[in-house]
């Protein structure tokens, strides 16, 4: 059985980056006002963080040698968390 950490993890890093892919064009485009994209940056960004959180504890507890299963849906949350979460980071410590 996959653990709900790994899963749930991989989710919602996966959803977090559509979110902050999808901010600056969505602006670009009229679908949305500048505080809604520089809305669509920050949240995501902080739920990010949470999703590599999240992985890093499904990642525990589905090592090698562990009954549970997922360890690659947890490396992989805490990776695209990591990515996502470190193109505004840097934004925002640079502003």
């Amino acid at each position: 059985m996959i653990s709900p950490f790994a899963r749930y993890g991989l989710l919602l890093a996966v959803l977090c980056a559509i979110a902050v892919a999808v901010s600056g064009p969505g602006y670009r485009m009229g679908w949305w006002p500048l505080p809604v994209a520089f809305g669509l940056l920050r949240w995501p960004t902080y739920a990010a963080i949470a999703a590599t959180l999240i992985g890093a504890v499904g990642a525990v507890l589905t090592r090698p040698g562990r009954t549970r299963r997922g360890f690659g849906y947890a490396l992989a949350a805490m990776v695209i968390g990591l990515a996502t979460s470190a193109g505004p980071l840097t934004l925002m410590w640079r502003a």
